[in-house]
C-alpha cells in the first residue's frame, strides 16, 4: 500500500514537472545605444479614409479601389466587383459622398481634407487614371464597358481651356489640371499650411483589370503604367512643385514581382522584379524632365502569412490559435532575412511534413525569406536613390484581438526603426489597433509621443520579443517592448550604452483582456541598466529620465577617426587615433542602422590605426561607422556612390 502511494506521488510529481517548467518566465537581454540613430518620420502614424483624434494621427490618405474610378466633377464612382450583389454587378453611384443633386465638385476630397486641416495632419489624395464613372445610375452591364462613353468619361491631364470651379459635367473628359487648380484655389499649394501635401498616382494598378474590368477591359503592362506615371507626375510637379508624388501604389507581392503577370513582363526580365523596372523608369523620366517626378515609392501590404490551413492569410482571418501565432510573427517578414513565413509568397509547406509550394521569393531573390523593407530599400538605392518608402495601406487583421494590436504595434516600430517615410493603416483605427497607435502617439492621454530620433536596439529573442527605442526633443529615452508569448512573461534585462546617465523610468502598456492603456509602473535605473517584467501578450512603453545633476561622461579627446575620401567611390582609408595598448572595435552600419560588419583590433601597440574600406563591395547609400574603445564611442557617416 505504501509503495503504491509512493509510486502515485512520484507519478504526480513527474506529471506536474513540465507544467512547472512551462510557467517559468523567458529571460531576454536587450541592448540599447543612444549614440547611434537617425530621424523617425512622423508620417508613419497614419490611416486611410478616416480619422481617430484619440490616436493623434500624423497623416491621412484618401484612396482605395473606389478612387480608381472617382469622378471629381460630380462625385460619381464605380464599385468594380466589390459589391454585395451575388452576380458581382458593377455599381456606379456616389458611395463616397452620400450624393445629392447639388453636390459640390470634389466633395469627397474636400470633406476629407477639411478634416485634415482641422487636425493639422498631412493629406495624400489619390488621382485616377484612364476612365472614371460618368453617372450614379447603378448597374453597369458588360456591354457598357469602356469605351462606352455613356457610362464613362476619360481622364485627360490637360484641359486646354480656361478652368472653372463648376466644371462642365457633359463635355468630353474629366481634367486633372482643372482638379489641381480647384484644390490649390481652395487650400493653397503644398507649400502652404493648409495645402494638400501629396498625390498618389492611381491605386493598385496591377488589379485594375481584375477589379474594374468594365473600366479597364484590357490589362495594362509595365510600359502603360510607366507612361501614365511619368505624364501624371510631370503634371503634378508643373502645377504644384512642392507637392510630393507617391508612385507605384502596388497592392501586394504579386504586383511588386511582375505587375500581376503583366503581358510585357518578359521585356523587363533583366530588372529582377517590377519594383526595379518602375524605379528605373521614373528615374529616367525625372532626368528628362529635369525634376524628380516620384518622391515616394508606395507599396501596400496585407500580411499573407498563414495559419494551419493553406491561404488562411492572417489579414483576413479570425483569431484561432494558429492564426494568432502566425499573426504575431508575421511582421518579421518586413525586415528579418532569417524568417520564412508560411504563405504562397515564400512557398513554405502547406502543412507540417508537406511538400513545398512554388516560391515567388525564391524565383525573385534566390531565397525564401521576404525581408521586404531591406529589399525595397536596396532597390531604391540602386535605381532611384532620392526616393522615400511608404506603406500607403497595410493590415494584419485581429482588430478585436490582442494579437492584432501587437502586430500593429510591432509594425509601427519596424517602420520607425527601418526608415519608412509614410504609412497608413487600412480601415478605421479602433479596438486593439487603436491601442497600438496610442502606445506611440498618446500613451498618457495627453498626446505624448514616442521620440522622433530612432536609436539602436536589439533583443536576444526576436521570436518572443520586439524592442523599439528613440529619443525625444526633451532628451528622454523611449523604449517600447513587446511580449509575443501567449503564455509566458518575459524578464527583460536592459543595458544602455550612452554618453548620458539615466536615472528613473515610468511605463504604460496594454495587454490581452483590455484595450485600455494602463500604468506599467516606475522604477530607478542604476549604471544605465534596468529590469522589467512583461506580461504575456503585452506591449509596453517606458520613458526614461536623465539624471538632473551633472554627471561626467567618458571623454573622447583621445579617440578620433576620419574617412577619406568621403563620399566613397572605390576604396577609402579610415584613419583613427585610440589610446595605445587598448583594444578597439569598428562597426559598419547599413542605411537602416543594422550592423553589417564588426572589425576588432586587440592590444594596439600604437595609438594610430589605419584601415581600408572597400566601397565597391557596398551598394550606393549612406552608412555609419562606429569606433569604440574603453567605453568611448564615435560615429561617422559615410556615403558610398558608384
Amino acid at each position: 500500500m505504501i509503495e503504491a502511494m509512493k509510486r502515485s506521488i512520484l507519478t504526480l510529481i513527474l506529471a506536474c514537472f513540465p507544467a512547472v517548467l512551462s510557467s517559468q518566465n523567458i529571460d531576454v537581454d536587450i541592448s540599447v545605444d543612444t549614440e547611434i540613430g537617425f530621424p523617425i518620420s512622423p508620417l508613419i502614424y497614419g490611416v486611410n479614409n478616416s480619422d481617430n483624434p484619440a490616436a493623434n494621427l500624423a497623416s491621412r490618405r484618401l484612396g482605395g479601389d473606389r478612387f480608381t474610378t472617382y469622378n471629381w466633377e460630380n462625385n460619381a464612382s464605380n464599385s468594380g466587383h466589390w459589391t454585395d450583389d451575388p452576380n458581382q454587378d458593377h455599381i456606379s453611384d456616389a458611395f463616397l459622398t452620400n450624393y445629392v443633386p447639388s453636390a459640390k465638385p470634389a466633395k469627397a476630397i474636400t470633406d476629407f481634407h477639411d478634416q485634415s486641416v482641422a487636425r493639422g495632419t498631412y493629406s495624400v489624395v489619390t488621382l485616377p487614371l484612364g476612365y472614371v464613372a460618368r453617372d450614379i445610375k447603378g448597374v453597369v452591364a458588360p456591354a457598357q464597358a469602356v469605351p462606352n462613353l455613356n457610362r464613362w468619361r476619360e481622364v485627360l491631364l490637360n484641359k486646354g481651356a480656361p478652368f472653372s470651379t463648376t466644371p462642365d459635367t457633359s463635355d468630353a473628359g474629366v481634367y486633372t489640371d482643372e482638379l489641381l487648380a480647384f484644390l490649390i484655389g481652395k487650400y493653397g499649394d503644398a507649400s502652404t499650411e493648409t495645402g494638400i501635401k501629396g498625390y498618389g498616382i492611381g491605386n493598385e494598378p496591377g488589379l485594375w483589370y481584375e477589379i474594374h474590368p468594365r473600366c479597364h477591359p484590357v490589362k495594362e503592362g509595365y510600359a502603360d503604367i510607366f507612361e501614365m506615371s511619368v505624364n501624371l507626375a510631370s503634371l503634378i510637379k508643373s502645377v504644384d512643385p512642392a507637392a510630393e508624388v507617391y508612385g507605384g501604389v502596388t497592392y501586394g507581392f504579386a504586383e511588386m514581382k511582375d505587375f500581376q503577370g503583366a503581358p510585357d513582363a518578359g521585356d523587363y526580365a533583366n530588372y529582377k522584379w517590377y519594383i526595379n523596372a518602375y524605379l528605373n523608369a521614373m528615374k529616367l523620366g525625372s532626368d528628362l524632365a529635369g525634376v524628380r517626378l516620384v518622391d515616394v515609392l508606395d507599396v501596400h501590404w496585407y500580411s499573407e502569412a498563414e495559419g494551419n490551413a493553406p491561404y488562411s492569410a492572417v489579414a483576413w482571418s479570425g483569431n484561432e490559435p494558429d492564426i494568432v501565432k502566425a499573426r504575431l510573427q508575421a511582421p518579421r517578414s518586413l525586415w528579418d532575412p532569417t524568417f520564412v513565413e508560411k504563405s504562397w509568397i515564400t512557398g513554405a509547406p502547406e502543412q507540417v511534413g508537406g511538400a513545398d509550394r512554388y516560391s515567388h521569393t525564391m524565383e525573385v531573390f534566390g531565397e525564401r525569406a521576404i525581408a521586404l523593407i531591406p529589399r525595397l530599400q536596396e532597390s531604391i538605392q540602386t535605381y532611384n536613390p532620392e526616393v522615400n518608402l511608404a506603406f500607403g495601406e497595410f493590415g494584419y487583421g485581429g482588430y478585436d484581438h490582442i494579437s492584432g494590436g501587437l502586430a500593429v504595434a510591432d509594425v509601427l516600430g519596424i517602420f520607425g526603426k527601418y526608415n519608412v517615410y509614410y504609412a497608413n493603416h487600412w480601415d478605421d483605427i479602433n479596438g486593439y489597433v487603436e491601442s497600438a497607435y496610442k502606445l506611440y502617439r498618446n500613451y498618457d492621454g495627453e498626446n505624448s509621443t514616442f521620440g522622433d530620433q530612432s536609436v539602436y536596439s536589439e533583443t536576444s529573442d526576436i521570436e518572443n520579443n520586439s524592442v523599439y527605442t528613440s529619443l525625444d526633443g526633451d532628451g528622454n529615452l523611449h523604449i517600447i517592448l513587446l511580449n509575443k508569448s501567449v503564455e509566458k512573461s518575459i524578464d527583460a534585462q536592459i543595458a544602455i550604452a550612452s554618453n548620458s546617465q539615466w536615472e528613473s523610468f515610468a511605463g504604460w502598456r496594454f495587454k490581452g483582456g483590455s484595450t485600455q492603456i494602463e500604468s506599467a509602473g516606475s522604477g530607478e535605473i542604476a549604471e544605465n541598466q534596468m529590469s522589467v517584467t512583461l506580461p504575456p501578450l503585452s506591449a509596453s512603453h517606458f520613458v526614461l529620465q536623465k539624471k538632473t545633476s551633472s554627471v561626467p561622461t567618458a571623454a573622447t579627446a583621445d579617440l578620433s577617426f576620419e574617412v577619406f575620401p568621403n563620399p566613397v567611390s572605390g576604396e577609402a582609408t579610415i584613419s583613427a587615433e585610440v589610446p595605445a595598448g587598448e583594444s578597439a572595435t569598428l562597426q559598419l552600419l547599413d542605411p537602416l542602422g543594422r550592423v553589417l560588419r564588426t572589425y576588432t583590433f586587440d592590444d594596439l601597440s600604437s595609438k594610430r590605426l589605419r584601415f581600408s574600406l572597400d566601397g565597391d563591395a557596398l551598394p550606393s547609400g549612406e552608412y555609419g561607422l562606429v569606433l569604440s574603445c574603453k567605453g568611448m564611442r564615435l560615429l561617422r557617416n559615410v556615403v558610398v556612390v558608384h
